[in-house]
């Protein structure tokens, strides 16, 4: 079942937010993640148009020295369109990128803001097309894709929210051969391939797999 997503956010760049403005679920969210991920520090912050915040915060030297960890807080009242008994499951984006690529936060935020504007659904195994085009035209790879929080998959649990259930999905930066591969086959066939050759996915500079 379906459902339809709230209404649209604009992105604010600059405004520092105390924590005591977030809601109760989106603390629960952040305390989740530190607990995963290590402390982590406000980057981007985004306001609905109902008043919801959101904000896409980061964990330096995680998961290890010179990457960097970003994940949205609050996007997950987005429905993505599945349920679980008779709440709906939203998701959090995760990701990851090496410590010099600091404009990655406006990948993030552009892919955000195309979603709470329905211009791009999110969802296990969606594709955000051309997402390095503004921010990093001539970086290796240039699409995102959704998928499982690689190297998290038995720390970044579904919570329990009590009207919605938040869950992370892992923005995932991939070449055009890469994107083919991935649309081509149903059996994780990239994702085997990442694993084998211990390919390092915060790198955008990295060659492709193939």
């Amino acid at each position: 079942m379906f459902i339809n997503s709230v209404s649209p956010a604009h992105i604010f760049r600059g405004e520092i937010m105390n924590e005591s403005h977030q809601s109760p679920d989106d603390l629960t969210i952040r305390t989740a993640l530190s607990a995963v991920i290590g402390d982590v520090k406000d980057v981007r912050h985004l306001l609905e148009h109902d008043g919801h915040r959101m904000e896409i915060v980061m964990s330096e030297n995680s998961p290890r020295v010179g990457v960097n960890s970003y994940s949205t807080i609050g996007l997950s009242v987005i429905p993505i369109g599945y349920l679980s008994g008779s709440v709906y499951l939203g998701a959090e984006i995760i990701a990851t990128a090496r410590a010099g690529f600091d404009t990655f936060v406006d990948v993030l935020a552009a892919c955000v803001d195309d979603i709470l504007h329905s211009r791009f659904r999110l969802f296990p195994g969606a594709v955000y097309k051309n997402a390095f085009k503004a921010a990093y035209p001539d970086v290796q790879v240039k699409h995102l894709i959704f998928d499982t929080p690689q190297g998290w998959e038995k720390d970044l649990l579904t919570i329990d929210l009590g009207s919605r259930q938040a869950a992370w999905i892992m923005a995932v930066p991939v070449t055009d051969t890469e994107l083919r591969l991935f649309s081509e086959s149903e059996s994780g066939e990239l994702q085997e391939r990442f694993v084998e050759r211990n390919t390092d996915l915060a790198d955008l500079n990295r060659l492709s797999v193939e």
